[in-house]
């Protein structure tokens, strides 16, 4: 009797609806760059070049003011994940980058050197550059991220090694009392 009650489900004796397998259409635009001719077994992207292009140059220009990809995704109507996979593969949104974090953390710089006598001011921007500063750290690692470098060498000393195998060689010929006669065999 408690084995059952323990099985028996919070919403026992609720009136649903019937279940329905969903059911995932492909858009239009999809099936047709997936037949484009030339394919040759890639996929080819659903956007026009065009588009792509003007997502990413409006995107890279933006992030240097402050503007979030996610917006300029959903103007041009375009998955951010899209937008983004884009951006990774542009030097120009990478600069962009680069240049948004240094206006950031120059700023925030700034700002410490003008605070007020208020020690709560400058924890606070303290604490604001520290923070842009991680996040450049990990989002543009290339410039921002503290370089590691591990150089191996390896020298090995012959000289000496090769003095005292000589030096063995030659008292081993002085040891030997009587040297064997090579007499020449053409006589």
């Amino acid at each position: 009797m408690a084995d059952k009650a323990r099985h028996v489900r919070i919403d026992e004796g609720i009136k649903r609806g019937r279940r329905t397998p969903r059911i995932v259409k492909t858009a239009e635009v999809e099936r047709q760059a997936r037949r484009a001719p030339g394919a040759d077994g890639r996929f080819n992207s659903t956007y026009p070049i065009e588009q792509r292009n003007a997502a990413v140059l409006e995107a890279a220009n933006g992030l240097e003011i402050g503007i979030l990809p996610e917006d300029v995704a959903a103007k041009h109507g375009i998955p951010r994940s899209t937008l983004y996979s884009w951006l990774l593969d542009n030097q120009t949104a990478q600069e962009a980058r680069s240049r948004f974090f240094h206006h950031k953390i120059a700023q925030c710089l700034d700002s410490m050197e003008h605070a007020s006598d208020n020690p709560l001011d400058l924890a606070r921007w303290r604490d604001l550059r520290r923070a842009w500063a991680e996040t450049a750290a990990v989002r543009d690692s290339a410039n921002y991220a503290p370089k590691q470098e591990v150089k191996v060498t390896a020298e090995v000393k012959m000289i000496t090694v090769l003095d005292s195998l000589s030096q063995s060689i030659l008292d081993r010929i002085n040891t030997v009392s009587v040297l064997p006669q090579l007499t020449d065999k053409t006589e």
